[in-house]
């Protein structure tokens, strides 16, 4: 269980930056913070985006919102900055395609998106985006009970569970605030949620138990 003390999330944003420099400095953050992409911005305009991220002591949590863009992790991206892990997004306002190699995907607020972000994938984004994001080791996803393979992204659909897992992300990276999540709970729902379990632990229970009454 970690909870209590641990790192204050750290905000970056290209607000403020000449408009020349804000793609390589977009890219150059998320390489380091989160997962190395190759970034376009759309309509002839300047990215305007910003993102919030905190490393918990297994997961990386982030908040992005953004002006329409798109997004790739070629190969010679994942060669380049390697992950070794999967990455979850979870659309909150904006709807995004996801293209990979099994085809085009639309999602839409609400729905999840789990992808091996070792695998290639190109994202975009044509009204813009506010999503959050969990990225977790290859080696803990696996020890959660998680699909083995990602050769294809899993698009799991709004419930109950998810809204509490986007909750507790969320809150996480509120800003002025102290980051107070348990870990262990965080990574439980997010297993629940891509496998279709119900939550081994006694604290997932009650949260989303929590989350209903509030939803009804």
């Amino acid at each position: 269980m970690t909870s209590g003390m641990m790192n204050a999330p750290v905000r970056f944003s290209t607000a403020g930056l000449p408009e020349t420099d804000r793609i390589a400095r977009w890219e150059e953050h998320n390489a380091k913070a989160l997962i190395g992409l190759r970034c376009r911005s759309l309509h002839d305009t300047a990215l305007d985006a910003t993102e919030i991220n905190l490393q918990l002591p297994t997961a990386h949590l982030a908040r992005v919102v953004g002006s329409p863009h798109v997004v790739e992790r070629a190969k010679s991206e994942i060669r380049r900055v390697p992950s070794d892990a999967v990455a979850c997004y979870l659309t909150l306002a904006g709807e995004a395609f996801l293209y990979h190699d099994d085809g085009v995907r639309l999602l839409h607020p609400g729905q999840l998106l789990v992808c091996d972000a070792d695998q290639p994938f190109m994202r975009g984004f044509s009204h813009g985006l506010e999503e959050l994001a969990v990225k977790i080791p290859h080696t803990v996803w696996r020890d959660l009970g998680g699909p083995r393979s990602l050769s294809q992204p899993l698009i799991i659909d709004g419930a109950v569970l998810t809204r509490t897992l986007a909750d507790l992300v969320a809150g996480a990276l509120r800003p002025g605030a102290a980051p107070d999540v348990d870990e262990e709970v965080l990574l439980e729902l997010l297993a629940s949620v891509a496998t279709g379990r119900a939550p081994r632990c006694p604290p997932c229970i009650s949260a989303s138990r929590r989350r209903t009454s509030r939803s009804t």
